[in-house]
């Protein structure tokens, strides 16, 4: 239920910053999930269900998407890139070989979009 727990904090969050802003309300909210975790983009989407429920932000639109990290073998660069067979991906930085990743968190919440 760690995921239960960390969902309903961002949507915390993203109240807040809607206050902050002077916005009247949250319209979207965006996630990333880590590719190699194991949250599912269906279980944010239920747990975002459960945590919003009764607030401003019931009925948000959601985004998630994946979105792998590299670690470059030869300069150590660390970035992230859009989802290709990893032995393809060049290093941004000095354009060597790479390895995927994962980010540090399983998932978490990237923007928000106000009204």
């Amino acid at each position: 239920m760690h995921k239960l727990a960390a969902v309903e904090t961002m949507v915390e969050v993203a109240l807040a910053k809607t206050e902050e802003v002077g916005s009247p309300r949250v319209v979207g909210m965006h996630f990333v999930i880590n590719e190699s975790g194991h949250v599912s983009e269906e279980s944010v989407r239920l747990c975002f269900d459960i945590a919003a429920q009764g607030t401003p932000a019931e009925g948000v639109e959601l985004f998630a998407w994946n979105l792998p990290r590299y670690q470059c073998f030869h300069c150590g660069n660390i970035f992230e890139g859009s989802h290709s067979d990893d032995s393809a991906v060049p290093c941004s930085e000095c354009g060597e070989s790479v390895l995927m990743v994962p980010p540090p968190e399983e998932f978490y919440l990237d923007s928000i979009d106000v009204e």
